[in-house]
């Protein structure tokens, strides 16, 4: 019994011991895809809340005046799931499915697609989009309330 008390003691001592080390340092790459992850959620927010300033800070201009072209609906619920991110050099790839619902004056506009939202890496800010824009009032017929 003593034997057994012993062991137990120790095992404890060394269980206790391991638990007090530092945090793993997280690795630039995964830093990296944090802050983008981070980026897209303060767009997505932004975007609903119709705050360019907030927008243009997130976003390079040469993609900027298309979305802030269409920040004429009433309200918007934007949804941008995360599939893939890929860093290849100073560019990080966000592959991404999206719906968005924008409410027009008296119309209801729905859509959704898959897209890859590519950002700069420093400082990260969104620099292009490929395939389908999730920001953009589709051109179609709206739907019925």
């Amino acid at each position: 019994m003593k034997k057994l008390l012993a062991t137990l003691s120790i095992l404890i001592a060394l269980f206790l011991a391991g638990c007090g080390k530092d945090a793993v340092k997280q690795s630039d790459d995964s830093v990296l895809a944090t802050s983008v992850i981070s980026s897209i959620k303060t767009i997505e927010t932004a975007y609903e809340a119709k705050d360019s300033d907030i927008l243009l800070n997130q976003i390079d201009s040469s993609e900027f005046a298309p979305i802030a072209a269409n920040l004429i609906f009433q309200s918007a619920e934007l949804k941008l799931t995360t599939k893939l991110i890929k860093i290849k050099g100073t560019e990080v790839h966000v592959n991404i499915n999206w719906y968005n619902q924008w409410q027009l004056t008296g119309n209801k506009i729905e859509n959704g697609g898959v897209s890859t939202l590519v950002f700069s890496s420093n400082p990260v800010k969104l620099i292009r989009i490929t395939g389908e824009n999730p920001f953009i009032i589709p051109a179609q017929r709206p739907l019925q309330n």
